[in-house]
């Protein structure tokens, strides 16, 4: 691992712990008073996004960060920067306001348009993800692997679902409507990042979802691809995080899941 490589993993490490412990903190309010909810998760947002930007900036003043709350860059101009952060300070936001701990921060560091380091926390059940681009993939210090489920009977799958209500029907009740007669069971945790590390670790085999932004996949590609899975568009086409549609797998249930949502979109429904 270079110099380079070694000395940004430690710092975002630090970033997700320290912001962890705010969101922690915040949560806890947030319990008291109900009816300022939703200002309290805002301020959540804000405040472990400031937390990341200035631990990352601070140390590395040269990189560009692109967070949910600031904003960032878009497609065309991220081809062009040499470092950038892309960091979701929240992910699960309204799993955080009604009191599940499925919500978690994901911090993703890219070179030249390359994914070099993934981190992804789920701060109150203590789990910490990481991977480096060609070092494997670890949870709280341990590797981590994808399951071996080959099957789509035996498989545990996710999705999720878009937050405009304009987007909620459509294509993905015609996936889930094929998917869930072929598989084990179907889950819907609401935080993609999660979702992501959990296929990385083996907990999931597969998981999709469209209406996705960069900061909530940035991360965890790199997790499920360092554990041995696969991660692609809709079409089996190479995964863009701008794209807003993301398959990961442990790899050996991918073309079955692939072509399970080619089903879904010509509105074949599953017997």
């Amino acid at each position: 691992m270079s110099e380079l490589v070694a000395k940004r993993l430690q710092v975002a490490l630090q970033a997700a712990k320290e912001a962890g412990d705010y969101l922690i903190r915040t949560k806890r309010e947030i319990a008291v008073d109900k009816k300022g909810a939703r200002d309290l998760v805002t301020t959540a947002d804000r405040g472990s996004e400031a937390i990341i930007r200035q631990i990352l900036i601070n140390e590395f003043p040269e990189d560009v960060f692109f967070g949910e709350e600031s904003g960032g860059t878009d497609a065309a101009a991220f081809s062009g920067l040499e470092r950038v952060w892309i960091v979701d300070p929240l992910d699960g936001t309204t799993n955080y306001v009604r009191g599940f701990t499925d919500y978690g921060i994901s911090i993703a560091f890219y070179e030249k348009g390359r994914p070099l380091i993934g981190v992804i926390a789920a701060p109150e059940k203590g789990e910490l993800f990481q991977a480096v681009a060609g070092q494997g993939a670890f949870l709280n210090g341990e590797p981590i692997r994808v399951s071996q489920v080959s099957t789509m009977i035996d498989a545990l799958v996710a999705t999720g679902f878009p937050y405009e209500p304009d987007e909620r029907g459509g294509n993905n009740t015609d996936h889930v409507a094929n998917i869930v007669p072929l598989i084990h069971d179907l889950r819907r945790m609401g935080a993609a990042a999660l979702d992501l590390a959990s296929v990385a670790c083996g907990r999931l085999d597969g998981f999709w979802e469209f209406g996705l932004s960069a900061w909530d996949v940035a991360a965890g590609i790199l997790l499920v691809q360092e554990a041995g899975g696969m991660v692609s568009g809709f079409a089996g086409e190479p995964v863009n995080i701008f794209a807003g549609r993301i398959v990961a797998t442990n790899r050996l249930i991918h073309q079955l899941l692939l072509a399970a949502l080619a089903r879904g979109q010509t509105g074949f429904v599953a017997k």
